[in-house]
């Protein structure tokens, strides 16, 4: 029992590690965002492996709509999408057959999510940017 949670969390860490790195990728393109959402994605996905998936879901939730309350309106439609795609991925681990589809699960409302905060965002330019080369970009 103990090794498979210790197994649980470092796995769901490295999960976490790469799903949060893309998200923050995406993210840092709208608007400034901390790298702490890196964390959160590790330690959400680390809870979800080592405990249960509403700790994860929780945990990962919560300490991104944080992350967000100064960015977006609404902070709440994240977490609520964050743990309904949790949960969905979470039902389906409970059947071996469907082991592929879990990804999706998570991916499918995050990223749609993700999508509708991107029509709402302009990109922000680079800070580093010439001013006459953002002329150029209007």
């Amino acid at each position: 029992q103990n090794s498979l949670n210790f197994m649980g969390l470092i796995s769901g860490g490295i999960i976490g590690l790469f799903v949060g790195f893309i998200q923050w990728l995406i993210l840092r393109r709208y608007f400034s965002i901390s790298p702490l959402w890196i964390i959160s994605c590790i330690l959400g996905f680390a809870a979800y492996y080592a405990v249960n998936w509403y700790t994860g879901a929780i945990l990962m939730g919560a300490f991104q709509q944080l992350l967000l309350r100064d960015k977006v309106k609404d902070t709440f439609r994240w977490f609520a999408v964050s743990v309904l795609g949790f949960g969905i991925s979470g039902l389906l681990l409970l059947r071996p057959d469907t082991l592929c589809l879990y990804g999706v699960a998570y991916g499918l409302p995050t990223a749609g999510l993700l999508m509708w905060y991107q029509d709402k965002l302009q990109p922000k330019p680079l800070d580093d940017a010439p001013d006459e080369y953002l002329n150029t970009l209007e």
